[in-house]
């Protein structure tokens, strides 16, 4: 780890922003351009970091995601109308779930499971008839 060093009667004092190069040029450089590659890799990678992060705040507040999704308003609703009710099939569950999801809220489109049975059956019963 041997290291060249310039003579010390060459050493001098440099003005502000400038500072003396031991090893290479003998002179005074610019502090900027002895500026270290690690730090400059640093700073590109916070700037990238930044740019991504707010990028993807933007994009989940145009998509509403994230902390940035809209809270549904269930004042209105019974408590345990949204409960999964052991004896409801699977297709039962999704069209309910699909039917919560598209209800518009504060509004009487959100059922309750009886009342979600009721209009489901009454549907089905019209299905047969016709």
């Amino acid at each position: 780890t041997c290291q060249c060093h310039c003579p010390a009667h060459s050493w001098q004092h440099c003005s502000t922003g400038y500072m003396f190069d031991y090893v290479s040029s003998c002179s005074c450089v610019q502090i900027s351009s002895v500026a270290s590659k690690s730090v400059i890799a640093a700073i590109i990678l916070l700037f990238v970091f930044l740019a991504v992060f707010i990028i993807g705040g933007f994009v989940m507040f145009r998509f509403k995601r994230g902390l940035f999704k809209e809270e549904t308003n269930l004042e209105n609703v019974e408590p345990n109308s949204f409960k999964r009710n052991i004896f409801m099939s699977q297709i039962s569950k999704s069209e309910f779930d699909l039917m919560s999801l598209k209800a518009k809220p504060g509004t009487k489109d959100i059922l309750t499971l009886y009342e979600f049975d009721e209009k489901r059956s009454s549907l089905k019963s019209q299905d047969t008839i016709e």
